[in-house]
């Protein structure tokens, strides 16, 4: 999977919250089945039914066990 564009919430997945002009690959997470990439978070269904998350997590919007309102990189849900 590949990302770019306007990324403040780390929504692009590549670790950082920095503006991407050119496409950059994600980190590996397996065989995707699904994709959503809304306006300030992404999710990922991989082939093995593991959800990933990542993006804008102010108030614990993502649902993942942590208190940082900027997720940059995909974290499995449990």
């Amino acid at each position: 999977i590949y990302a770019w564009g306007y990324n403040k919430w780390g929504q692009l997945g590549l670790g950082h919250n920095e503006y991407v002009h050119t496409p950059q690959k994600i980190e590996s997470f397996g065989r995707v089945q699904s994709l959503i990439a809304a306006d300030y978070r992404s999710m990922a269904l991989t082939q093995t039914q593991e959800v990933y998350i990542w993006g804008d997590n102010f108030h614990g919007f993502l649902g993942l066990a942590c208190n940082n309102p900027i997720v940059n990189r995909p974290r499995r849900m449990s």
